[in-house]
């Protein structure tokens, strides 16, 4: 597992964690295998809840200490326009699911 890899697990494990998602996706540059080295990691969490924001800043906070120098996006799916989702679901990579 490279180093990217390790930094995806560990945020998506802190999500669950936090906010028991109903799913968590990556899209993206990295989810169409179109990334650079230096590619930002984007990350999309479908909720049935919203997140209070006082949470959010807890988490950014968390996923900043986990990722070091790598930038995480996260987009929160109840947020978002119907659009961007389509977009999400049609290119993003599901990395974790609620069972």
């Amino acid at each position: 597992m490279d180093k990217v890899e390790k930094i995806i697990n560990d945020v998506v494990y802190v999500l669950v964690e936090k906010l028991q998602p109903e799913k968590i996706l990556l899209f993206g540059s990295r989810a169409k295998g179109e990334n650079k080295p230096y590619s930002d990691i984007d990350l999309a969490v479908e909720l049935k809840q919203n997140v209070d924001f006082r949470l959010k800043r807890k988490i950014k906070e968390l996923v900043e200490d986990i990722s070091g120098m790598s930038s995480v996006d996260i987009v929160y799916h109840n947020e978002c326009s119907e659009n961007f989702k389509n977009i999400v679901y049609e290119t993003g990579k599901v990395l974790y699911e609620k069972s």
